[in-house]
């Protein structure tokens, strides 16, 4: 490819007038004096440069790809558009071809634009202010410094969209506080006396729009206050505003701070404003943030009327957050008590608190009563507290019911009347539907899709509008892309291609070939739903029917349907698709295929064309017939231990596809495979079904529940864990999807496995799962939620600590206890309903959490029979006044006995042998690690390398400090080195712009320090390929390790270092060593690897010895992160002493220094105890 010959033309013209002699750094009135030409120059390069491309990405050589411009040598890609802006492309055009990047100036690029004037202007803000280019949501756009300087210049009224106020609100910020979020990081700021006057204008758009408050804009309002571009009245109205339209918590947690911090709200001076506006702040404490609570809820409470104390209380008292709660009940005792009728209401709320487990909730709620003068309720208090903590004596939650019979799957139906002609398989059903009946129903079933959300679901609405539409097509095409012309470009099943094929486009879905100009690229070759209906859409109306079309609602297709349709296509001579082939099998059950009818199909001659036209080697009938005779074998789905979700196993593929493109693949998650491709799957057809962020799960779960057999486990488990948080468009679905499932006798009880919930190693939102569970055994689904609540208790006692919304478990079982007593007593339920063994287990731990507490009262609560009868020399349980049992004493646990040796097998696992070991590059730096804003939402670790003269490679006067703070570790990880900001002064500041390059330079045996990043060539791009990296030293893996202690840090690059050999325990062990010199640093995310990532203790257990060395050398209360680093040692106690067996651990390390110091102090807190069972876990 190369220019076309109006883009040479426009080139001669441009060089002709003498462009490609001025440089992008001219000034604006230099480049708006440079001439434009005759004007027959100037339509010639209009012509050339008002469309196509200036270059493409293509191979530049054997081993790079890359950009490879046509605009020829002295010809600046920036410059030729200012030129072609000027000559009078339109604004559109403009924005194509405008460079990003820095390749000119924001200041030029605008008054170029300016120039052409107002109404240009506005017409290049419209089109550019899309938000292209932007490295994350809150940074800067490719054109955020033209758009914003055009509003201000121009004096054009704020655009109302998100897009442009995310970029002014970086700007309107300013330096150094929008670092970070201004990108590329050296394009110039504006003036704030450019911005300032427009400010309350813009302000109040973004406020009116949503514009989230914890990126640049909530710093924003603070700095405008202190600037005088916005005062206090106007600021409060703003703010209640922002409060009133903000739909995440975090922006209402913003807003509230704003309110209260900045513009102090609940202060004596706004008394009136905080009393004047108590109706809006009550309704945002209703919204159930904890922290709107304890921001606006004491100051309503001490200053408001009695109602709006009743109102804060019975809201407040109602939210999960104990903190909140006891806040509001400390601001209520701290108050005169209400009028009596007030203070009978809310003695109501508080009751129960006193009863409860929580001691601190019970205290406050005991101190307000008596601040107030109020005498408790009299009753029994003792008999509510035999009962656990959220159940009712009034009502009983739950009902045990039996399960429902399993159903028959409805015949699929056309929605045209002809069910029955389909039920009699017969191919013509289509054939003899009337015409305008065809569009009616190709219509509503467009219709119906059109309004699915993304990713929609394969089922009966899909399927009927592609057999409808191939009908309609086949008889009129003309017809059906007039029926069909109102659908957008909608990825759903049966949509995908089709507004593509209206208009006559390239079908997206199609296979693509691998790109000849792209060394190493792969073909796409795309799963069998999306491929069937790229088939099925580009062949559209040349097919007698589709060979996919289904029998029944769950997706099958009967045997006779299927040879039916084959001979169909037989007597017209017509060829099939490949992927409706491909599809049609998967849905045909080979059980059902007699040998008969498979030496039918044999006879059966088709043609088989591919995507690209051509036929392949084999036919239709002889491929179903060795498809039925050796059909695909579903692969097994098992947990993948390094990345830690559910996934299929090896999968051979069916020898009679062999000719077919590779579309089943159990290589990628997911593996492109649904329920509604595969009716007959099992697990590996529903690994959907754990995305609950996918807004058409709800979709997804109403075809799973059309199946013909029971659901599976893992199916059976995230049907119900989907209740837990469905995507606000999926949630009609998936509730009605749980009902009809056991309605449809597919929920069958004690089958679901909670391994499996959410396809992932380790089952979250269990809070929100209890919660779900107690609603299902409301509707008579006890049978199927009761044993799971146990089975995630007993997770989450074999985790290496306690998973979240564990004690919401235990008080959903508490709940529903009552009610499985009856089932029991009723025969209903069996006998073993009340075994609970995870409960009890919980009870008879150690400690005093609330998940304990609620799990003694549940144990408690068991009927005497339900529990463990008294063996020979054991005292029976003690009963209490009602009959139960009473909670076994708790007892201490036993330390772990030394573990006998692992095999070569069991410890590779821990200690990979393929993984090499680095060398040590220890640098000398001294190492200091420390919050960049410890007061920031999101805080960032920064880390000091101080080197001395005799480490560096250069002579030096004294010692040289470097700092950084990163989440990008490329330069380390591919390149050997480190940028880095030098530090003179205290008062000096990271500056990305400003870098050093450090590097270890082997002969000179020190720390190189480069100006430019390519320091081979000396520019400032990357580090070529294929030349040697230097070794990371120390100092370098300080700075990786560090990436994990960011508040948002992902542990990520840390993990893929240690996995390809980049970092090993040598140098891990000198790092971290030095790091807990500094107290900000804490090893608790390396730790939380060590105990997720079994392979990653090779290289991090210095991280475990190093971090015990040092809690065991300092005095008083150990850290408090060593809890966290203990649970993990204990945890991979029996790797590391089977280590220390085969002599991986130096002997030093080996002693574990501190250990015996901490394991030896006098005490009964948590980390001293488990210092002790270390101790003996490890042999010692």
């Amino acid at each position: 490819m190369s220019a076309s010959a109006a883009l040479n033309d426009a080139l001669a013209v441009y060089r002709a007038l003498g462009w490609t002699a001025a440089a992008p750094d001219l000034g604006p009135e230099a480049i708006l004096a440079l001439p434009l030409g005759t004007p027959e120059q100037q339509r010639t390069a209009l012509a050339g440069l008002s469309s196509g491309e200036w270059g493409s990405f293509e191979a530049l050589d054997a081993a790079s790809y890359g950009w490879r411009s046509w605009l020829g040598d002295g010809v600046h890609a920036g410059m030729l558009a200012l030129f072609a802006i000027r000559v009078g492309v339109p604004a559109k055009r403009a924005v194509a071809i405008a460079p990003a990047g820095g390749a000119i100036s924001d200041d030029l690029l605008t008054a170029v634009i300016a120039d052409r004037g107002a109404a240009y202007a506005q017409s290049f803000l419209t089109h550019a202010s899309s938000g292209g280019g932007r490295m994350w949501i809150d940074a800067t756009s490719r054109f955020a410094g033209t758009t914003v300087r055009l509003v201000h210049q121009c004096a054009l009224p704020v655009p109302e969209g998100l897009d442009y106020l995310r970029d002014w609100a970086v700007y309107a910020l300013g330096a150094p506080a929008n670092e970070g979020w201004l990108q590329p990081r050296d394009r110039g700021e504006i003036p704030g006396n450019v911005l300032g006057p427009r400010f309350r204008e813009h302000a109040e758009v973004a406020v009116a729009l949503g514009l989230s408050v914890t990126g640049p804009f909530g710093g924003l309002l603070p700095a405008a206050l202190d600037r005088g571009w916005l005062d206090a009245d106007a600021a409060l109205d703003l703010a209640f505003a922002g409060l009133d339209s903000a739909q995440r918590p975090g922006d209402r947690k913003v807003w509230a701070a704003f309110l209260t911090e900045q513009l102090g709200l609940t202060g004596e001076a706004r008394r009136s404003d905080l009393l004047g506006r108590a109706d809006a702040l009550v309704s945002a404490i209703a919204t159930g943030d904890a922290p709107l609570a304890e921001a606006f809820g004491p100051a309503l409470i001490a200053h408001g009327d009695d109602d709006t104390l009743l109102e804060v209380l019975q809201l407040g008292l109602s939210l999960k957050s104990k903190k909140a709660r006891r806040t509001l009940l400390a601001a209520a005792a701290g108050r005169p008590a209400p009028s009596a009728a007030t203070g009978a209401e809310i003695a109501v709320l508080v009751e129960p608190l006193i009863a409860g487990n929580d001691v601190p909730l019970a205290r406050a709620a005991t101190r307000l009563l008596d601040a107030w003068g109020i005498a408790p309720v009299p009753g029994d208090p003792a008999s509510e507290r035999a009962a656990p903590e959220g159940s009712s004596s009034s009502a009983v939650r739950g009902r045990w019911e039996k399960a429902p019979p399993l159903w028959e799957v409805p015949r699929f139906s056309l929605g045209i009347g002809a069910t029955e002609a389909l039920a009699a398989e017969q191919t013509d059903a289509l054939a003899t539907a009337d015409t305008d009946t065809l569009v009616g129903a190709v219509t509503a079933a467009a219709t119906e899709l059109s309004g699915r959300p993304e990713g929609g679901a394969v089922d009966p609405v899909a399927e009927r509008l592609l057999a409808l539409a191939n009908e309609l097509a086949r008889r009129d095409p003309d017809l059906a892309r007039t029926a069909l012309r109102g659908v957008r470009q909608h990825w759903v099943p049966g949509l995908r291609c089709i507004a593509q094929w209206v208009a006559g486009e390239d079908l997206t879905a199609l296979d693509r070939p691998a790109r000849e100009d792209f060394p190493g690229s792969r073909p796409t070759i795309f799963g069998p739903s999306p491929a069937r209906d790229a088939a099925v859409t580009q062949r559209l109306g040349q097919a007698p029917v589709l060979l996919s079309t289904p029998t029944w609602d769950d997706m099958r297709i009967s045997a006779d349907a299927f040879t039916a349709r084959l001979r169909a296509y037989a007597s017209e001579g017509a060829a099939a698709s490949e992927a409706d082939v491909l599809l049609a099998l998967l849905r045909v059950d080979p059980a059902e295929v007699a040998p008969e009818r498979r030496a039918e199909l044999r006879h059966i001659d088709v043609a088989i064309v591919g995507q690209h036209g051509a036929e392949l080697p084999v036919r239709a009938g002889a491929v179903a017939a060795e498809y039925f005779e050796h059909p695909l074998a579903e692969p097994a789905v098992e947990l993948d231990a390094q990345r830690h979700w559910w996934a299929p196993a090896q999968l051979e593929q069916p020898p009679a596809l062999a000719a077919f493109p590779v579309r089943l693949k159990a290589d990628s998650y997911r593996s492109d495979i649904e329920v509604g491709v595969l009716p007959l799957g099992g697990d590996w057809a529903a690994l959907t079904t754990g995305d609950l962020d996918s807004s058409a799960l709800g979709l997804v779960l109403r075809q799973l529940v059309r199946r013909r057999a029971p659901l599976t486990p893992g199916q059976a488990v995230n049907l119900v864990g989907a209740q837990r948080g469905l995507h606000e468009r999926a949630v009609a679905d998936g509730v009605l999807a749980i009902r009809e499932g056991w309605g449809r006798g597919l929920l069958v009880p004690g089958v679901a496995d909670v391994r499996k919930l959410g396809w992932a190693d380790t089952p979250t939102k269990l809070a929100a799962f209890a919660t779900a569970c107690l609603e299902l055994a409301d509707e008579g689904m006890l049978a199927v939620v009761w044993p799971l609540l146990d089975d995630l208790v007993a997770l989450s006692l074999a985790a290496p600590r306690r998973l979240a919304g564990t004690a919401e478990l235990v008080e959903a079982i508490g709940e529903l206890l009552p009610a499985v007593t009856a089932a029991v007593e009723a025969g209903d339920a069996p006998n073993d309903a009340l075994e609970v063994a995870s409960v009890r287990a919980l009870a008879a731990g150690g400690g005093s959490s609330r998940a304990v507490q609620l799990a003694r009262a549940v144990v408690a609560a068991l009927p005497q029979a339900a529990l463990p009868q008294a063996t020979t020399g054991q005292a029976a349980p003690a009963q209490d006044a009602t009959g139960h049992a009473s909670p076994a004493p708790a007892t201490p646990e036993q330390p772990a006995a030394h573990t006998a040796a692992m095999t070569d097998a069991e410890f590779t696992e821990f200690w990979p042998t393929a993984v090499p070991e680095p060398q040590v590059v220890d640098d000398g730096a001294v190492i200091r690690a420390s919050w960049h804003d410890p007061g920031a939402s999101t805080r960032l670790l920064e880390i000091e390398l101080e080197l001395a003269p005799e480490r560096l490679a250069d002579p030096a006067d004294g010692p040289r400090r470097f700092r950084t703070r990163t989440s990008w570790f490329y330069d380390i990880e591919e390149e050997g080195q480190c940028g880095m900001t030098e530090i003179l002064s205290d008062a000096d500041e990271v500056r990305h712009d400003s870098r050093w390059w450090l590097r270890w330079d082997a002969p000179a045996q020190a720390i190189r320090i480069a100006e430019h990043r390519n320091w081979r060539d000396g520019n400032a791009g990357p580090l070529g390929r294929g030349e040697p990296v230097p070794p990371i030293t120390v100092g370098m893996v300080a700075v990786l390790l560090s990436g994990m202690n960011h508040d948002n840090g992902s542990g990520y690059h840390v993990l893929a270092a240690v996995r390809d050999g980049l970092v090993g325990a040598g140098s891990v062990r000198l790092a971290v060593a030095r790091l807990l010199e500094s107290a900000d640093f804490t090893p608790v995310k390396l730790a939380g690897m060590v105990e997720s990532e079994p392979d990653t203790l090779r290289a991090l257990w210095p991280v475990l010895t190093e971090s015990v060395r040092a809690a065991g050398s300092v005095s008083g209360a150990p850290p408090r992160w060593l809890n966290r680093v203990l649970d993990a040692a204990l945890l991979r106690a029996p790797a590391l002493a089977e280590a220390t067996r085969r002599g991986h651990l130096p002997p030093e390390a080996a002693s574990w220094p501190g250990l015996s110091e901490l394991a030896g102090r006098k005490g009964s807190q948590a980390a001293l105890r488990k210092a002790r069972e270390l101790v003996a876990a490890l042999g010692g």
